[in-house]
This record gives C-alpha cells, sequence and structure tokens, in this order.
C-alpha cells in the first residue's frame, strides 16, 4: 500500500503545479465563472470516480480488505500466507 500513498501524493504535486497555471490561462480566456465552472466540474468528476471506483471499508479492518478487491482482475492469484493472530514468538 505504499506506492498507493506515494502515487497520491505525486499527483497531489503535480495538480498544486500546474493548477495555478491552468487557472490563470482560463482565467484570461473565460472570466471568474468559467474557472469557477471548470474548477466544479474537475471536482465532481473525482466525487464520480471515487463513488464509482473506491472500495467500501467502512467497518472493516485492514487485514479484511484484500488486494483483489481494491485491484479487481489485476491481483496477483496467489494465496496469501496465513497469520496466526494472538501467538507471540
Amino acid at each position: 500500500m505504499a506506492t498507493g500513498v506515494g502515487l497520491s501524493s505525486a499527483f497531489g504535486r503535480i495538480g498544486s503545479i500546474t493548477a495555478p497555471l491552468i487557472i490563470g490561462v482560463f482565467a484570461v480566456q473565460w472570466g471568474f465563472a468559467g474557472v469557477f465552472g471548470m474548477t466544479t466540474a474537475v471536482l465532481a468528476f473525482g466525487i464520480t470516480c471515487t463513488l464509482l471506483f473506491a472500495v467500501r471499508t467502512r467497518d472493516r479492518s485492514l487485514e479484511d480488505i484484500t488486494m483483489k478487491e481494491v485491484l479487481g482482475a489485476a491481483a496477483p492469484t496467489e494465496p496469501e500466507p496465513k497469520v496466526e493472530r494472538g501467538s507471540h514468538a
């Protein structure tokens, strides 16, 4: 899961660099209403993707969420090793 955190961090950095440039260009062409509409459309797209593709995690532990659920068909098919809980070596 560390790669997911790194990937989201990278996209966040890209967005924080490019957003002011894009908004500046569109502000000249479209004005405030156009920039506001574009921002709303981008946020609505993000919400739609989250609602459609996010894995439901409510009332579930991290161990219960499998990679197959997260990645879908692209997940490796190897069985995960069993870990006994409560035993201390």
